[in-house]
């Protein structure tokens, strides 16, 4: 009887364990976004004092001056946004996107960042075929799977063999990460989009797509 009880008692607690389980991996994800955000962008950090005197532009209280950093520089991408809408700074940012590319180091980073930020919003048919989600199988069907992105359609040769270039993104910024060139038979398509390859990384492997899930 009492073997019996406390087995009820623990699969009633091991249920609700696991239906709290999402929420609280949810909050830890939250609250590890916002310490690196605050590490980052806070008050006590480098950027953070550079809001925090751009605020003092406008108001005098300290208190506020951070606040009001961020604000300033929000409206900026906001009236940045309108005239890019407007077609008014495309010659602008060309020029400026010609200089950088010719950076030694710079330029390669900042192309295929500028790629992956294009993917990310409003793009063309050709943009998916440029850079597409892919499927990385490291030693072949059936073996470890890694989800990435096919950075050119082109097939490389090296020594007589076919590889595919790839990116394999970093968790939680897919920006980065690292460039590997792999056996053309590795890489798979992934039938997924952009969306769905960056919501999974942002997440750590929380946020699934419902694809991945469906047996």
């Amino acid at each position: 009887m009492l073997g019996r009880a406390l087995k009820g008692l623990g699969g009633t607690l091991l249920a609700g364990v696991v239906a709290f389980l999402p929420l609280m991996l949810t909050a830890l994800l939250l609250g590890w976004l916002a310490e690196t955000a605050h590490d980052y962008i806070g008050p006590g950090s480098q950027l953070g004092e550079w809001l925090r005197r751009l605020g003092l532009s406008v108001v005098t209280a300290e208190a506020f001056a951070w606040g009001a950093g961020c604000a300033l520089l929000l409206a900026a991408f906001w009236f940045t946004g309108l005239l890019v809408k407007a077609s008014l700074l495309d010659w602008l940012f060309g020029l400026l996107e010609k200089l950088v590319l010719r950076i030694p180091l710079v330029g390669p980073v900042y192309g295929l960042a500028g790629r992956f930020a294009k993917l990310l919003g409003p793009h063309k048919a050709g943009d998916l075929q440029a850079m597409a989600p892919v499927w990385c199988l490291f030693g072949g069907q059936g073996g470890t799977a890694v989800l990435a992105l096919m950075t050119s359609p082109e097939v490389v040769v090296i020594e007589g063999a076919r590889y595919r270039p790839v990116l394999v993104p970093s968790a939680p910024v897919p920006v980065g990460g690292g460039l590997l060139f792999l056996p053309e038979d590795w890489v798979k398509p992934a039938g997924l989009g952009i969306d769905e390859l960056t919501s999974l990384y942002v997440s750590m492997g929380v946020a699934l797509p419902a694809k991945l899930t469906k047996a």
